[in-house]
């Protein structure tokens, strides 16, 4: 096999590599306080800089995704992710969010993922989901299983930039390598 033979079949396996990953499952009880999730009994819905006080942190946070229990998402990546929600349609306690397609949210550094309900306690539950690839579903269960539910969920990120999917990256990374393999032929 020649050497760009080998490079292109590196890159494939690379994209596809990246793109095989596991769910990130979360559960009140997987809920560490100051570790890796606070709460809030302030029953109205956070902004950034709520989220900010309420774990810490200096960085602005921008929410990039949210669901609303019977509503429409909204924020910059409504169209790349949707959330279904389980048990009850208009009482949930499960919910599952999956990444579509396109770009994905950047969560290499500080980001938060926002779980409301707002009429029990505690009524917020945000957990530090720093190092999420984006990509992997996160599966919700058993928030508020007696007589509460989800009323919405979002994602907080630091960084307010959309990123291109992996596999995307790797096509890219094909395509200028194959570009300067011919055009250093032609010479």
């Amino acid at each position: 096999m020649n050497r760009v033979a080998k490079i292109i079949v590196l890159l494939v396996g690379f994209g596809l590599a990246s793109v095989s990953q596991a769910d990130l499952n979360l559960s009140p009880a997987d809920c560490q306080i100051g570790v890796n999730c606070w709460t809030s009994d302030v029953n109205r819905q956070p902004d950034g800089d709520a989220i900010e006080q309420l774990v810490g942190t200096e960085t602005n946070l921008f929410e990039q995704y949210k669901s609303e229990v019977g509503g429409a998402d909204s924020g910059p990546f409504a169209g790349d992710y949707v959330t279904t929600y389980e048990n009850e349609p208009t009482d949930p306690q499960d919910a599952t969010i999956v990444w579509l397609e396109g770009d994905v949210i950047d969560c290499s550094e500080e980001c938060y993922l926002t779980v409301k309900d707002g009429n029990h306690s505690p009524s917020l539950y945000v957990f530090d989901i720093t190092g999420w690839d984006g990509m992997m579903s996160i599966v919700l269960t058993g928030f508020w299983p007696r007589g509460g539910a989800i009323s919405n969920i979002a994602i907080w990120s630091g960084n307010d930039v959309r990123v291109p999917e992996p596999g995307s990256l790797a096509l890219l990374g094909i395509g200028l390598l194959g570009f300067g393999m011919s055009r250093r032929r032609t010479r």
